[in-house]
């Protein structure tokens, strides 16, 4: 069966939380993001720049607070995944930040995840 599992949440904190929430209390090993958008993305569905850093920060430091003394990032139940929806509605100055973030978790866990492209066009 399925042991492990890689979520695209939401670009909602919160939300996203209450997956990670779920996934540990199913004992499911995940790796979830909180998904990051600045740009294209509807009025109710797009984020500031400085809002998404700030809480794809949170949503890193939400995972490895659950289990902070692992031997190894891996050994992790549930892992946090920085989750830049996609070029297009990334602005390069989250794209940097998302990599700065990255930069200063990863030592502790931290992974990066996105698709290519949902169509031709993109």
């Amino acid at each position: 069966g399925t042991t492990t599992a890689v979520y695209f949440a939401s670009i909602h904190l919160e939300a996203t939380k209450r997956l990670v929430d779920a996934c540990r209390a199913a004992g499911q090993r995940a790796f979830v993001g909180k998904v990051s958008m600045d740009r294209h993305g509807s009025e109710e569905y797009e984020e500031r720049t400085a809002d998404a850093l700030q809480d794809a920060e949170a949503m890193v430091d939400y995972c490895h607070a659950y289990e902070p003394d692992v031997s190894h990032p891996i050994d992790r139940l549930v892992n946090p995944v920085l989750t830049p929806r996609f070029i297009p509605t990334c602005s390069a100055a989250l794209l940097s930040g998302l990599g700065a973030l990255y930069r200063k978790h990863c030592e502790r866990g931290c992974w990066v995840q996105s698709h290519i492209a949902e169509s031709h066009d993109e």
